[in-house]
């Protein structure tokens, strides 16, 4: 019986480090049927390919580390993702920027098994993907169940599916913890707020508290009726980070980091992973223009707090 039954799971034995000496466990006198199973967990499993990797037992302790698992990144836009999706291609032999799909096909060339972060996590999927439109990459589109729906043909009910909320889309967020765990990088709101419109509408509005201001209300009153507004730029964190947008449910990743703590934090969270060689650095840069120096108005610094009361409370950033 041992003999036929060891040689049935010979694979089992050898992938799981099972001992094919030890003695065969007995049933009690009282019992006509067998006793459960009794087994340890073997000292270390074998290395495997971070894309098949099995999912983490839940008895894990914090910081210990187990071969073959797997970490995820949700990138918040505007919140250090760009360079961070770009420390991985980097460790992974891809020293080019990272800027486009095409970008993506070249790294898989090269690391065949990891899970890339970003534009390149080829495991991604949301209940709707398919061409943004605007670029060669695909996007995640809003269900129809989402409420407000997006009025008109805007674009406003997208967004590139590496900066689509999980919490808007349950495929999404699976898709982050498939046989992984993940971890999203958070900023402090306001700061958030004015890297954007730095970046990208600094040369439109001109450089003063008076442009901020009307920039701000503008863009809240628009965001009232598109929260998917320009990418997900304005997409409030505790979307990427929470069930539903909403706090106080589970947490969507394991790992939470501030951004004003990434690079003390970053070497401690990817060690478990067997990810050391992945080192925060100067890598591709989304910087803004640091010429414009403004002291935003009272009512520009209330009308960005208000909005992102929930990101304040959920991460523990002070609105003082």
């Amino acid at each position: 019986t041992i003999r036929l039954v060891k040689e049935y799971y010979e694979a089992d034995y050898k992938a799981f480090g099972y001992s094919k000496d030890s003695e065969p466990l007995t049933r009690p006198a009282a019992s006509s049927s067998p006793a459960p199973p009794v087994v340890a967990r073997p000292a270390a499993a074998p290395a495997r390919a971070p894309a098949a990797a099995p999912a983490a037992p839940a008895a894990l302790a914090e910081g210990s580390r187990t071969q073959g698992r797997c970490l995820s990144f949700v990138h918040v836009p505007k919140a250090a993702g760009s360079n961070v999706e770009t420390r991985i291609a980097d460790a992974f032999g891809y020293h080019q920027v990272v800027e486009n799909p095409g970008d993506c096909i070249s790294m898989r060339k090269i690391e065949k098994n990891v899970r890339f972060w970003g534009m390149c996590d080829d495991r991604l999927k949301c209940e709707t993907k398919k061409g943004c439109g605007w670029s060669g990459a695909d996007c995640c589109y809003l269900n129809k169940s989402f409420v407000p729906q997006p009025e008109g043909n805007t674009g406003d009910d997208r967004c590139s599916f590496w900066h689509f909320p999980p919490a808007m889309d349950p495929t999404m967020a699976a898709a982050y913890n498939d046989n992984c765990e993940c971890f999203v990088v958070v900023r402090e709101p306001f700061s958030r707020f004015m890297s954007h419109w730095k970046w990208r509408h600094l040369g439109k509005t001109g450089c003063s508290a008076e442009a901020l201001e009307k920039f701000t209300k503008d863009k809240m009153e628009k965001l009232k009726k598109y929260p998917l507004h320009e990418d997900c730029h304005f997409v409030p964190q505790v979307q990427y980070a929470f069930q539903n947008g909403d706090p106080s449910a589970p947490r969507i990743c394991k790992h939470i980091v501030k951004l004003e703590k990434l690079s003390e934090e970053f070497p401690a969270l990817v060690k478990p992973y067997g990810l050391e060689k992945v080192q925060l650095g100067k890598g591709k840069s989304r910087s803004s223009p640091t010429s414009c120096k403004v002291e935003p108005t009272a009512e520009t610094i209330r009308l960005v707090k208000e909005y992102y009361a929930a990101d304040y409370e959920a991460f523990g950033y002070s609105k003082d």
